[in-house]
């Protein structure tokens, strides 16, 4: 067995070290909506306003602290270069996942909802039709994986700019 590209091997390095920043940040969001349920309390006009503040922001608290384990992204899209603006300016590409998960709500995604409209290229573009897509990544997570970065085990790269099909690269540890 030959060992992967070293261009690889670093690309895969840096997504790992990608997903710890994503996971302090998920961490973060779950501290912070714990925050707003106490803080919450006691912002509103009315009871009825209280009420309903109170009950959002305690399900989105709930619903974040009972995540299931498991990686945080399963793929990423590079955008060609006339389209920088789709990915906020990240020149490591937009990454999608199960849940959107950010350092500041007006700050870009360091994951995007794989439900959001800009994740849409990743299931519909394709070599005929790029949608503005100049790489399609996809991540390959071992078996039963918790979500520890070191469970990122592969990536492959699909480039579709231009109209191109071209082979994909893959790497494996």
């Amino acid at each position: 067995m030959t060992s992967p590209d070293p261009a690889l091997q670093h690309a895969l390095a840096q997504e790992r070290a990608h997903h710890d920043h994503c996971r302090t940040a998920l961490a973060a969001m779950v501290d912070g909506a714990r925050e707003h349920v106490v803080t919450g309390e006691d912002v509103s006009a009315s009871g009825a306003d209280a009420e309903v503040l109170g009950h959002r922001l305690r399900s989105r608290a709930e619903a974040l602290r009972e995540l299931p384990e498991g990686p945080l992204f399963f793929g990423r899209l590079d955008f060609a270069a006339h389209q920088d603006t789709d990915t906020g300016g990240d020149p490591a590409g937009l990454h999608v996942g199960r849940l959107r998960v950010t350092e500041d709500p007006a700050a870009p995604p360091l994951v995007v909802d794989w439900r959001a409209p800009v994740a849409r290229a990743f299931y519909q573009a394709t070599a005929d039709d790029p949608r503005g897509v100049a790489v399609r990544r996809r991540f390959g997570w071992a078996p039963g994986s918790r979500g520890d970065s070191a469970d990122l085990t592969g990536l492959e790269d699909e480039r579709l700019g231009r109209g191109e099909s071209r082979a994909s690269d893959i790497v494996a540890r």
